[in-house]
């Protein structure tokens, strides 16, 4: 197990209960336990998975989306705060060209980046561009749907919920700027997501 120089103790022993744990489950409650990295995923049936989770060595957990073609299509960041619960700081996108379904097939990407206070950066990427366009809110987003709860070991749905603000609340928030709201309209219709 790879952790930081500080945690090579905690590596040790975890690469010591790694042999003697009898299934990944197990694993995994002793690495929430001790804020170890570790993935769950929901599945959709047999062969597919719709979304997971990952924590990682930072105790940050990510939380993935998969399309109808198994490829990542979005996911948010949650960081923990020092009230004790998580705070989604930021998500990504992938626009797909339409009737392709492979991993690469993607030609733009946004980034959002939450700050507690409300304050939202939107980076909006052309596949293969040397330049990118950035926005700034204008007014505070009511992160109220960024926070979720530490939730208890099995219990992920607050976390792996995908749809987080109300319609036309990130509108609002960009009110004055020239952000293509339409090209998100088009984003949500071609990979199924729901804000």
């Amino acid at each position: 197990m790879h952790l930081p120089a500080e945690r090579a103790e905690e590596a040790k022993a975890a690469k010591k209960f790694l042999k003697t744990c009898t299934n990944v489950e197990e694993y995994a409650k002793y690495a929430y336990a001790n804020d170890l990295p570790f993935s769950v995923c929901k599945p959709r049936d047999a062969a597919n998975v719709d979304c997971g989770l990952e924590m990682d060595v930072i105790k940050d957990i990510t939380v993935f989306f998969l399309d109808e073609y198994q490829r990542l299509f979005m996911y948010y960041v949650f960081r923990k705060q020092e009230n004790g619960k998580y705070f989604c700081i930021g998500m990504m996108f992938w626009e797909f060209e339409d009737g392709k379904s492979g991993d690469d097939d993607d030609f733009k990407s946004w980034i959002y980046t939450f700050e507690t206070n409300g304050n939202v950066k939107v980076t909006e990427r052309e596949k293969d561009a040397s330049e990118e366009c950035i926005w700034t809110s204008k007014r505070p987003l009511n992160v109220a749907n960024n926070w979720e709860d530490a939730p208890a070991f099995g219990d992920w749905e607050g976390l792996l919920k995908m749809k987080r603000w109300q319609p036309g609340e990130f509108d609002e928030v960009f009110k004055g700027e020239k952000l293509q709201i339409q090209n998100i309209s088009k984003l949500k219709n071609s990979s199924n997501v729901v804000f």
